[in-house]
């Protein structure tokens, strides 16, 4: 039945391909004037693109005007010097012109709904990392066996070398600060010289997964996992974040008595956190997990993992709400050889995949995109690709397929260098459904979604597209979620208190400026 309907969708979208064409016929009328043809196009590709039909209020249009007439000035100066155009640039060299930037200042405003998107390992700033986890007692240091180093909590059996206390090397450090700066570059791929240091694809994800080994250690110890996850929450809610769908192994950990805790313990003590938080923080309005294994898993360890998923679903199902598999795609394991596994899962649990991270063509990570359709996902993480396959993202429109996209997590991994590139301009051109997400920005000195929404604002969209797609994309992290409709319901209600909220903001700007 699932086949049928994904076939289904395949044919509307190539009958929507042909009425694509029977639309610009109709447009390129012969017996309209130059004026009216090209009015036409414009108004047509202005209501087609994301945001496009987003109505605004009489108040919210004139918050739109100071806005576009920021934004519109910060283009004029990019297309006249473009070498200092922030939005065009690789991140490490632009976050401190883009903090600068008004726009930036704005965007941290916007109430942007939900992260759908992050892997937890990396959801929190890694100076805050530095300066409070590693100052704990409990962490240590040791080499891995492969090389790098690594914080640990409890014993390992990775360790070549007896494992330090950080505390200690910290005291026989000649300069603290340096000290826990070169701890930070260890988590962190921030560099002054991105273009020589990670030359390739290859080289920075090396270094990229290996931090995952780096850190992971650290979230081994219930006190310091709950206070990084405590973290994650803070960092996103002081940016205007409401909600999160974390990507997470859910990973047993050791307690401050010696026991270790299992997984359905760890979602109870997540559980518990977020219900914390929300006590604090009434806007916010909560967590959920997708859980997230290594694509290259043996089969092993991958049978052992959807156990461990389909007994959480079992028991959590408003909580753990999917699958994913996760890790570098052009070298990973495809979707493919997972397909018999993951209809057991199916029956009982829902899926996020990751697909299309890539800028190959029809290797196995592009012809993941294909998998992950016909195993019925609710929504695709990057789907860097899938602007390549025409009846594949009509498909995504037809059955309502949003793509998260984590513009700078594309960039720093190599995908795209200029963001203004980037294959989301297209998706939104033609209203192919996205949210914007920032995958892992404790790992390249981001914090919270501000960056990424800058960047999807000032690079991936028309110059003359203001608060109807701001207001759009927040949205869109709603619509897609996981969440129930009561949930959602009540979402839309504490969205639309913070929207007007921040309205009044940009109006309160137009003296300012």
């Amino acid at each position: 039945m699932m086949i049928i309907k994904i076939v289904y969708a395949i044919t509307i979208s190539l009958t929507c391909l042909n009425l694509n064409f029977v639309k610009s016929a109709s447009i390129f009328n012969n017996q309209l004037n130059y004026e009216e043809v090209r009015n036409n196009i414009i108004a047509a590709e202005e209501s087609i693109r994301t945001g496009g039909n987003i109505y605004l209020s009489p108040k919210e249009q004139e918050a739109d005007k100071i806005l576009l007439s920021m934004k519109d000035k910060a283009i004029q100066k990019g297309i006249i010097d473009s070498a200092s155009y922030a939005p065009s640039m690789h991140f490490f060299h632009a976050k401190p012109l883009i903090e600068q930037d008004p726009i930036f200042e704005i965007i941290q405003k916007v109430p942007k709904g939900g992260v759908l998107h992050l892997h937890n390992s990396a959801g929190a700033s890694s100076d805050w990392v530095i300066r409070n986890l590693t100052y704990r007692d409990e962490v240590m240091i040791c080499n891995h066996n492969d090389g790098y180093k690594m914080f640990l909590t409890v014993p390992s059996k990775y360790c070549a070398n007896e494992a330090v206390p950080i505390n200690k090397l910290r005291a026989e450090a000649t300069n603290k600060n340096d000290f826990d700066k070169s701890l930070e570059s260890l988590i962190n791929l921030y560099t002054h010289q991105p273009e020589t240091e990670y030359p390739d694809v290859n080289s920075v994800w090396k270094k990229f997964q290996n931090m995952f080994n780096v850190v992971g250690g650290v979230f081994d110890y219930l006190p310091t996992y709950k206070a990084y996850h405590q973290r994650i929450l803070e960092e996103l809610y002081e940016d205007n974040v409401m909600y999160l769908e974390m990507r997470t192994g859910m990973g047993g950990v050791i307690d401050e008595n010696g026991n270790k805790l299992n997984s359905q313990d760890m979602a109870e003590v997540i559980l518990k956190l977020v219900d914390a938080f929300k006590k604090d923080h009434p806007l916010f309005l909560g967590v959920k997990v997708i859980l997230a294994i290594p694509r290259n898993s043996d089969q092993k360890s991958f049978e052992q993992k959807v156990e461990r998923f389909l007994d959480l679903r079992k028991k959590y199902p408003n909580f753990v709400v999917g699958f994913d598999l996760v890790g570098q795609e052009d070298i990973g394991r495809p979707l493919s050889s997972y397909v018999d596994k993951l209809k057991e899962i199916s029956q009982n649990g829902r899926f996020f995949f990751h697909a299309g991270e890539t800028n190959w063509f029809n290797t196995d990570a592009d012809v993941n995109l294909i998998d992950a359709i016909l195993m019925n996902t609710k929504r695709i993480g990057h789907g860097y690709s899938l602007y390549k396959h025409p009846v594949l993202w009509e498909a995504f429109k037809e059955k309502d397929i949003a793509i998260e996209i984590s513009p700078i997590s594309n960039q720093v991994l190599h995908l795209v260098q200029d963001l203004r590139n980037h294959p989301a301009s297209f998706y939104i051109s033609e209203n192919v459904p996205i949210v914007i997400a920032n995958d892992d920005p404790g790992f390249w000195n981001a914090r919270g979604l501000s960056y990424d929404f800058y960047y999807a604002f000032m690079a991936f969209t028309p110059a003359d597209s203001g608060l109807q797609v701001l207001k759009q994309l927040a949205w869109n992290s709603l619509k897609y979620s996981a969440m129930s409709q009561q949930e959602r319901t009540y979402a839309a209600v504490v969205f639309k208190t913070s929207w007007d909220k921040f309205i009044n903001y940009v109006l309160s700007l137009e003296n300012k400026l």
